[in-house]
């Protein structure tokens, strides 16, 4: 898996020599979901005009709420005990499924019932960024933030899905006029 020997490349790396006092932290991100950004406006145009599975749809979507993601980095800089790999990702674990429908259903909108198939995702995106993001991700938890009594304000994807599509219908757009129709 390219990604994990990237990962591990990127960690190994920022190891420090013995005795040095500085403390290292290494996050791991998974998908940041945020209003403002342009791959989640894609995914909003996709979800009104019906979104479809990825691929088999059982494949693990580690994400995280922007705002989570931000106090999550602030925690790991503040807490001094916090050093080595930390998994920044939201508690609740989804498959690609379960975040299309959570997307789906923040939207209003419906899911095709063909699921989109690999060959296709990966000339959409490129073979690395597909394989990466969409269609092999990991099955991670974020345990060290859990440990350290960190609290979620989006602990699970239905609620962090609401939050981005209303901070992005009032913001205005395509997907404010949608969602204004389907709920008139």
């Amino acid at each position: 898996k390219q990604w994990y020997q990237r990962r591990v490349r990127g960690e190994a790396s920022s190891t420090l020599p013995e005795g040095c006092p500085t403390r290292v932290v290494n996050p791991r991100f998974g998908v940041v979901l945020a209003h403002d950004t342009d791959p989640l406006k894609l995914l909003l145009k996709l979800a009104i005009t019906g979104s479809s599975v990825v691929g088999s749809g059982k494949q693990p979507f580690p994400w995280i709420h922007m705002k989570d993601a931000v106090q999550a980095v602030h925690t790991c800089i503040e807490d001094e005990s916090v050093q080595g790999p930390v998994n920044l990702v939201a508690p609740q674990i989804v498959d690609n499924k379960q975040f299309t429908h959570a997307l789906a259903n923040a939207c209003l909108a419906g899911v095709q019932k063909v699921n989109l198939p690999e060959f296709l995702v990966r000339l959409m995106y490129g073979t690395e960024r597909a394989d990466c993001i969409l269609l092999d991700s990991p099955k991670v938890a974020p345990q060290k933030l859990l440990d350290l009594g960190f609290q979620f304000q989006y602990e699970d994807v239905d609620s962090a899905m609401r939050d981005i599509v209303e901070a992005e219908c009032k913001e205005g757009g395509v997907l404010n006029m949608y969602m204004r129709k389907k709920k008139g």
